[in-house]
């Protein structure tokens, strides 16, 4: 999926994304669903940036509380 098409299913899923200084930790990013906010940190590569906004956006359409593996291959397959 080319970014284009990654954020307009973002935005469909009506959620937005904020780029972010790094938290002060080790976080590509998270979800906040209260907020429907993708928070992701700025200084990541536009390809980690990408990987990240796709493994949170598999959080948001297969349940926030659902496992991390299967949120990164939700990430996969979106960016396949």
């Amino acid at each position: 999926m080319k970014t284009e098409e990654l954020y307009k299913k973002v935005k469909t899923e009506g959620l937005q994304i904020k780029y972010v200084d790094s938290f002060g930790l080790v976080l590509s990013g998270f979800l906040d669903p209260k907020k429907k906010t993708i928070f992701v940190n700025k200084n990541l590569s536009h390809q980690e940036q990408n990987f990240c906004i796709a493994h949170e956006l598999g959080h948001w359409v297969l349940g926030h509380k659902r496992l991390e593996e299967e949120a990164d291959d939700f990430a996969r397959e979106v960016l396949h």
